[in-house]
Order: structure tokens, then sequence, then C-alpha cells
């Protein structure tokens, strides 16, 4: 386990005090539990980093070469503009 500091607001701090006096749960035990159930949670919902892509590869495959080469588009725009 490892320490983090974290703001919280006043209001919050006083109701996790109210409960850590009436259960006898530490005021950093009730925090652990939720950050690690909202964790789950959130593991729930993102894709895995493995199957995440990136903004563009979406779109790979768009421009169809006549030949097998790869396509150098950006480099032939850079040509046109800087190299007059």
């Amino acid at each position: 386990m490892k320490r983090y500091q974290v703001y919280l607001n006043s209001k919050s701090v006083s109701i996790l005090d109210d409960f850590e006096e009436e259960t006898n749960i530490s005021r950093s035990a009730i925090i652990r539990m939720a950050i690690n159930s909202l964790a789950q949670n959130l593991i729930k919902l993102s894709p895995p980093a493995s199957k995440k892509k990136a903004d563009l590869d979406e779109i790979i495959g768009i421009i169809k070469t006549k030949g097998k080469g790869t396509t150098d588009s950006s480099e032939r725009v850079d040509n046109i503009y800087y190299n007059k």
C-alpha cells in the first residue's frame, strides 16, 4: 500500500467522521473502500489499454494507393509549401 495526499471538503470529512463514530471503521478505511469500489467500476467502463486505439488508428486504410507501397502524402504536401 502506498500513501497519497488528497484534499476533501469539510462537509465530506464531517460525514466520514460521524460514520466512523457509529461503526468504528476508520476514516482511512472508509476512503480506501470507496476508492477500491470506484476503481472496480471504472475497470468495467473502460476498455483494456491493449485494445484502446489511438485517434488516427480509426482512419488507417482510408487512403487507397494504386501500388503496394505506403503513402507519403504529408511529405509531398510539405514539399509543395516549403520548397518553392
